[in-house]
């Protein structure tokens, strides 16, 4: 199984990308029969919104409410990871966190469940149209939301000049220096070739 933790802060367009990068990894699948793509979709509040768009499009869509999944539903996560380890044995998982989630916390959570054997993907979508006014907002929390991404999504840079987005390149590879980034507009259709290139990154597998 691999595991795709896609997070950024509130507003980045996580739930625009995830509904095409699910199909894509749907229709690109190895397997004939069975489930090819389970999602787990965190939101703070009492009521989601997005798994039924997500379920419209065909896709087994677990959620996890009232709560935050790297704090007050750290259990619920492994309990959810587990149980759709035995019941789908998925060949991709994609977990959406929350915009205030940090991932590095979830990560560890999902590391710590027993028995997992699978590769976990830490994506980051970072809001090119917003970054330089949050990092000069709440510095802290952007810098710990990037922490041991895989790779960083630069979204919505149809919305900035060349300049900004080059300036914003910059911090981002100083912030996290070797990462890859790979730059989007949520807005326009998404070519194969960019998720091709998400899944090219080498990610660490976890043995437990």
């Amino acid at each position: 199984m691999r595991i795709v933790l896609l997070s950024g802060f509130l507003g980045s367009g996580k739930t625009s990308l995830l509904l095409p990068f699910a199909m894509y990894l749907k229709d690109v699948s190895r397997r004939d029969t069975g489930t090819a793509v389970v999602i787990i979709e965190n939101e703070i509040g009492s009521v989601s919104i997005d798994g039924a768009t997500l379920r419209a499009g065909g896709l087994e869509v677990r959620e996890l409410i009232a709560g935050c999944i790297c704090c007050n539903l750290a259990d619920d996560l492994s309990l959810t990871i587990q149980e759709i380890r035995e019941l789908y044995d998925p060949e991709w998982l994609i977990i959406e966190a929350t915009g205030l989630a940090i991932p590095s916390e979830i990560e560890a959570e999902i590391r710590s469940c027993r028995g997992l054997d699978a590769s976990v993907s830490s994506l980051v979508v970072v809001d090119a149209s917003r970054f330089i006014k949050l990092i000069a907002f709440n510095d802290r929390m952007i810098r710990r939301q990037l922490e041991g991404a895989t790779t960083i999504l630069l979204n919505k840079i149809d919305l900035v000049d060349e300049g900004t987005k080059q300036q914003i390149v910059r911090t981002l590879g100083e912030l996290q220096p070797g990462v890859a980034i790979i730059e989007m507009a949520a807005t326009c259709t998404i070519e194969p070739a960019v998720w091709k290139m998400l899944l090219a990154s080498p990610v660490p597998s976890i043995t437990r």
